[in-house]
């Protein structure tokens, strides 16, 4: 099956015929091109080049990444690096140049081989279990990273505790997650994190902490986090267990999915969306405090099962609460909102022990302020297509073309336009979770709705 998918280097989005899981090669090499075509400067990176050369062509390409990322001239420069395997760990200080809005710096993996003349591959940059960090950030602002890879680090595959670091994007990357972090960002400005896939096990730590305290925006959207093979829903978290052993880090045994934190004094903006998590003991958890100024978050249409909380959400009373169209199953708590100006919409929750805010008592329910609950599809299990190989598109009728446009991405976490009519009634309406349904079978969706009005002091 084909479909549209969207791939997005930046500033660059482009459309390209893919699979469903990923975006094709071809998708990619077009993105690289594009960003390539656009920059002020190229550098190459390849594993034969020597960094006594210029890095300006590909006969006279760097060795290293780390020299390659020294020697960039001017902002808007593209840094593109051949497939192969880089044992090195990239740091970026208060002497490497910055980017800026309107240009700013790129590493991009040319998985394709076409920018480079290299035989497709994969663009590896490899901690050889001694190097603690594959990218480590003291300084540095408006960099983005495409199409790399991250492996064999000991304590995290990026890390920052740097005020200066602002304006960092990763898109299409793969995380190994190490046994204490994945990409740890604390004390940040703004951030992204658009398409990437973090592999994890029970031996790997935490995928992400991620803790603004300056900057404007965090985007995490169409990350993929969730354990695969006989990994996945593995962990006793859905049955409220905590691990011991494996994550060898502060909080060990509680491996956190996705950590999205901001404590920002002016105006903020989360966009937490399309994202795909399992076996955590956060899977995906939203903090927003200390605004002085009117915030809002928006948390839409993401997947996430076998969890201790499945979903997690705390904001001030500055702060606005979207929370819509997503699924929240199989786990110890479904849902927990501590927000008092939070909609509750289009969500389905099923196998919990407790949901706060799914209509079941929990003594811990004293803290939660929902102002409006919406529709809201509770204790129906729905039917993936193979959750245990990452797909967790919907294939009953429970969730198809259940949701509500409130706060809905355009997109799913493929790249597909929303919405699509998947029940086939003739109507098209937004399905619940990162995936959107492709039209199938004739199939007449059962919406189970459960109406109810809280007040905000209500448990």
């Amino acid at each position: 099956m084909k479909q549209t998918c969207s791939v997005r280097f930046g500033s660059v989005c482009i459309a390209a015929a893919a699979a469903w899981l990923w975006c094709s090669e071809s998708a990619l090499g077009q993105a690289l091109a594009e960003v390539v075509s656009g920059a002020k400067t190229t550098l190459f990176v390849t594993p034969s080049g020597s960094d006594s050369n210029n890095g300006q062509t590909i006969r006279t390409a760097y060795r290293t990444i780390q020299k390659a990322v020294n020697s960039v001239p001017r902002p808007g420069t593209v840094i593109v690096v051949a497939p192969g395997v880089y044992a090195e760990t990239i740091t970026f200080t208060s002497s490497t140049r910055k980017g800026n809005k309107a240009l700013p710096m790129w590493i991009v993996g040319d998985v394709k081989g076409t920018a480079t003349g290299w035989p497709a591959g994969e663009v590896v940059i490899d901690g050889g279990g001694s190097l603690a960090y594959g990218l480590l950030f003291n300084a540095g602002s408006h960099w983005g990273f495409g199409s790399l890879r991250f492996t064999g680090q000991t304590t995290a595959n990026v890390m920052t505790d740097a005020s200066g670091v602002s304006d960092i994007e990763f898109d299409s990357c793969i995380f190994d997650v190490t046994p204490q972090w994945g990409v740890y960002f604390a004390n940040h400005g703004n951030l992204e994190l658009r398409s990437n896939t973090f592999t994890r096990s029970a031996a790997s730590g935490h995928a992400t902490y991620l803790y603004q305290t300056s900057g404007s925006e965090m985007v995490v959207t169409g990350n993929r986090l969730s354990m695969t093979g006989g990994d996945y829903l593995s962990s006793g978290y859905r049955r409220g267990e905590l691990m011991s052993g494996g994550t060898r880090s502060s909080s060990a045994g509680y491996a956190y999915g996705i950590i999205a934190m901001a404590a920002v004094p002016g105006s903020m903006t989360m966009t937490i969306q399309n994202n795909v998590v399992s076996d955590a003991y956060l899977g995906l958890y939203v903090y927003n405090f200390g605004n002085k100024q009117k915030a809002s978050v928006v948390c839409s249409n993401n997947t996430v099962v076998g969890c201790y909380y499945a979903l997690y959400l705390a904001t001030d009373d500055k702060t606005t609460a979207t929370i819509t169209n997503n699924i929240a199953g199989d786990s110890y708590v479904s849902t927990y909102i501590q927000s008092k100006n939070a909609v509750l919409d289009g969500h389905l929750a099923y196998g919990m022990t407790y949901d706060p805010c799914g209509g079941r008592s929990w003594s811990g329910c004293s803290y939660v302020t929902v102002a409006k609950m919406g529709e809201v599809i509770l204790n129906q299990p729905p039917s993936f297509a193979d959750p245990s190989r990452g797909d967790f598109s919907l294939t009953g009728t429970v969730g198809i073309d259940a949701g509500t446009p409130t706060g809905a991405p355009a997109t799913d976490v493929t790249g597909k336009r929303r919405p699509v009519d998947g029940d086939g009634d003739g109507v098209a309406r937004v399905d619940v979770g990162a995936f959107e349904s492709e039209p199938g079978e004739r199939r007449k969706a059962v919406r189970i709705i459960q109406w109810r009005e809280m007040g905000a002091d209500e448990e």
